[in-house]
């Protein structure tokens, strides 16, 4: 009897302690909850941006002012306020959102939140590339040389390269273009890239600058995380005519990623250490019936697809070659810029460098960092590493320093570019580096190009909001 009398009496215990431990369990959830949101809490009687980075390995920074910043953590959102300084994107991505859009950040994108109205927002960006899908109202997205204006339901990619170019790229909706000489309405489909010297030539025409979406832009992540593919498809598909046109004042039929004309040589950005160049081109469509270089018209036959212009001149410091392709009507079918540097005007006025044409390194001169050439930094000291052929180098000269730290016949030597002592500087710095021999004869001359960036926002130190 004793033992059944247990057996009945436990369940009357055990049921006040489960509820309890529930109880417990719940009021520590909300204890946490309440912790981790209050780090997030949002001001809603301001205006804002909601910022959340890609993934944990995506480092993304608020700047309040000029010396407070806070680096996301995880995958936590937090807001850009309008008046904050800075947002910036180092590595990875983020994703970049209010009512009216929803932005896709790349790394190395720098973005400000300067305007709110009832119209719209105005963002400022001061580097990178970012992909913007317009869901209601209007924005403004300022770049440095154009200002693009989006309404609702438009798609487009910007890029802000260097300092030096600002594209737009329209994959949904006609946008329009400000600039400083006028406005220009740009087609889904198309693209427009303007630099500082197109805005400085008083006959410019802007639709002269618009071309097709080209097909290195759309191997970019960004552009394929997004789904470029399925857009410029559903374009097509609704018979629009803009998606299959390089100026929207044609009716051409050549694919968006595709080009009537190709620019063989020179590259873009390439070094010229002479007054003179060789421009070589192919003509990849019947449809073209004229090329002009610089507004110089060429002889085209209607056998050979590849043409050549000898000697052609070389002005200044940086040259724009500006080619434009005509159909059989004399209508502009595609504008394209290729720009190039002239080495001898660069050396006398400063230590600037530029993106050069020559091979990264050679089989036997070879770059062991940085990785790339040009090299895009915002660092104030960079370490260039080179191997060389053993026994075989007796000094090197930079700029016409000779290495003091370089051993003779070694087979590795390095190089500090470094803003304290001015062997760097912001913007393009270009070293031309020259291995000697035993006999002080020239083995070999290696181009190497560094780009400074500056950091907009010093960030002396960190604060919560």
């Amino acid at each position: 009897m004793r033992n059944e009398y247990s057996r009945s009496r436990s369940p009357s215990f055990s049921i006040p302690w489960l509820w309890v431990w529930v109880l417990s369990t719940l009021v520590i959830l909300i204890i946490i909850a309440r912790s981790l949101s209050s780090g997030v809490k949002i001001d809603n009687s301001r205006p804002h941006l909601i910022v959340t980075p890609d993934s944990n390995a995506s480092t993304v920074f608020i700047a309040m002012s000029e010396s407070s910043k806070n680096r996301i953590t995880g995958t936590w959102w937090q807001a850009l306020y309008l008046g904050d300084k800075s947002l910036s994107i180092e590595t990875g991505g983020a994703k970049i959102s209010n009512n009216s859009m929803i932005i896709d950040g790349d790394e190395k994108t720098e973005i400000s939140y300067i305007g709110n109205s009832s119209t719209g927002d105005v963002l400022h960006m001061t580097k990178g590339r970012i992909w913007l899908n317009q869901i209601w109202a209007n924005s403004d997205i300022e770049l440095k040389n154009l200002t693009v204006s989006t309404k609702i339901w438009d798609i487009i990619m910007l890029e802000q390269n260097n300092q030096i170019y600002s594209t737009v790229y329209v994959l949904k909706g006609d946008v329009t273009i400000s600039t400083s000489i006028g406005k220009y309405t740009l087609h889904a489909g198309n693209r427009i890239m303007i630099s500082g010297s197109d805005l400085s030539n008083p006959g410019l025409q802007i639709g002269s600058l618009v071309g097709t979406i080209d097909e290195s832009i759309t191997q970019n992540q960004l552009f394929i995380r997004n789904n470029w593919k399925e857009l410029l498809t559903n374009l097509q598909s609704s018979g629009s005519t803009n998606t299959w046109t390089s100026n929207s004042s044609t009716g051409t039929s050549t694919p968006v990623g595709e080009s009537f004309v190709t620019i063989l040589e020179p590259k873009n950005w390439a070094i010229i250490e002479t007054p003179n160049i060789v421009v070589r081109w192919t003509i990849n469509s019947t449809e073209v019936q004229k090329v002009t270089i610089n507004n110089q018209e060429t002889n085209l036959s209607p056998v050979n697809k590849t043409f050549t212009i000898e000697n052609f001149p070389i002005w200044s410091k940086i040259n724009d070659i500006i080619y434009k392709a005509y159909n059989a009507d004399w209508k502009q079918i595609e504008t394209w810029v290729i720009t190039v540097l002239w080495w001898k005007q660069a050396i006398p006025n400063d230590s600037k460098l530029v993106p050069n044409s020559s091979p990264i390194s050679s089989k036997d001169f070879r770059i062991i960092s940085p990785g790339s050439n040009p090299f895009v930094t915002t660092d104030r000291l960079v370490k260039v590493q080179w191997t060389v052929p053993k026994g075989t180098v007796s000094y090197i000269v930079v700029n016409d320093y000779r290495l003091q730290k370089y051993s003779a016949n070694a087979t590795t030597w390095y190089y500090f570019a470094n803003m304290d002592n001015e062997t760097m500087r912001d913007g393009i710095n270009l070293y031309t580096i020259k291995f000697y021999g035993l006999k002080d004869e020239i083995l070999y001359t290696q181009l190497f190009t560094i780009i400074k960036e500056s950091k907009n926002v010093t960030l002396s130190g960190e604060s919560s909001r």
